[in-house]
């Protein structure tokens, strides 16, 4: 440890002393940090909501199938591509490895076929049809309370927006109601 280290833990104490802003501007800080951390996890248990959803109808459509023509459309459906988008935009890469675990591949919404006006979302480098997931519209109501927009879109006549509201509870954020605006 070199010489002007061993002072360090010293020196944060007098500026904390003398300048009071210090402390409020390391404390802002935090919460910011911790904040963001929150927003993530929010919009993670909204975005997981979606792709566990669709993923057990598509399952279930595909299995209940009476005929050819019923399993063939629940197979188009049943989409094998999630894109991913938050507030219009890609979310990190941390961000999608939280959904390592979902029995689909996961991207980014900048991956598929960039299109104007209604059309079926498609992989860039497979050329495979796929569905956006999407959060946005991020409210906070108070520190353990929030609302936000979350929805998917896989084509002009395939589409949907909730409304969500989400509390934390024991330390996680847990959906506790979603009310359906529109759909396509």
């Amino acid at each position: 440890m070199g010489k002007g280290n061993a002072y360090r833990p010293l020196l944060t104490v007098l500026l904390m002393l003398a300048v009071p802003e210090f402390t409020a501007l390391s404390q802002s800080a935090s919460a910011n940090g911790t904040k963001s951390a929150d927003e993530q996890d929010i919009y993670a248990v909204v975005i997981r909501s979606h792709m566990e959803e669709w993923i057990k109808s598509g399952d279930k459509s595909e299995a209940e199938a009476k005929d050819a023509s019923d399993r063939a459309i629940a197979q188009r459906l049943n989409f094998r591509i999630f894109f991913v988008e938050i507030d219009g935009k890609d979310p990190s890469d941390d961000f999608i490895k939280r959904f390592a675990d979902v029995p689909r591949t996961i991207k980014k919404v900048s991956e598929e076929v960039p299109n104007k006006g209604p059309h079926q979302p498609i992989d860039k480098s497979t050329r495979r049809a796929g569905i956006v997931f999407s959060a946005e519209h991020l409210r906070w109501s108070c520190s353990d309370s929030v609302e936000l927009e979350g929805g998917y879109y896989c084509g002009g006549l395939c589409a949907a927006g909730t409304t969500y509201k989400l509390r934390r509870e024991n330390g996680k954020w847990v959906i506790k109601s979603s009310q359906m605006n529109w759909i396509s």
